[in-house]
């Protein structure tokens, strides 16, 4: 069951597996899967510069983009970033979580140099926004469809 409530680190990653698993069914029903499940941020010099609970929707639909997807280090498959967060003055110096559904590994990585993804956060960022954009798009002609 997906759910938004605050969960341990166990739960969150069983709740991602969940995601994958219902990733079309999601997908297809994007105003109905708006449970907030993650969060994409990023800081500097003290200061908080970009902060997003992404939703069990938005995650699904950003993980069609290449940007959210690297070769796992484990098994060399597909793995899906569900989580990142950057350092806006640290020459794009971020760190992520991710799911690989082939070998069922979350990895972390927390130091640029061993970062398989090797774009900067800042077009996770961009994409994550037009996602949510999108999203809110279509909840608007879906109520609109409904009065």
């Amino acid at each position: 069951m997906i759910t938004s409530k605050k969960m341990n680190i166990q739960d969150k990653k069983k709740t991602i597996e969940e995601i994958y698993q219902r990733r079309l069914e999601i997908l297809s029903n994007p105003t109905v899967y708006t449970q907030k499940i993650t969060e994409f941020s990023a800081g500097g010099l003290g200061g908080y510069a970009y902060g997003k609970y992404v939703s069990v929707a938005e995650l699904a639909h950003c993980w069609e983009f290449d940007e959210f997807k690297f070769l796992c280090s484990e098994c060399g498959e597909t793995a899906y970033i569900y989580q990142f967060a950057g350092h806006v003055n640290g020459g794009g110096y971020w760190e992520l979580n991710a799911f690989c559904p082939k070998c069922h590994k979350h990895l972390h990585f927390s130091r640029r140099d061993s970062n398989p993804v090797k774009i900067h956060w800042s077009a996770l960022k961009r994409i994550t926004d037009t996602v949510s954009k999108q999203i809110q798009e279509i909840k608007g002609e879906a109520d609109t469809n409904n009065q």
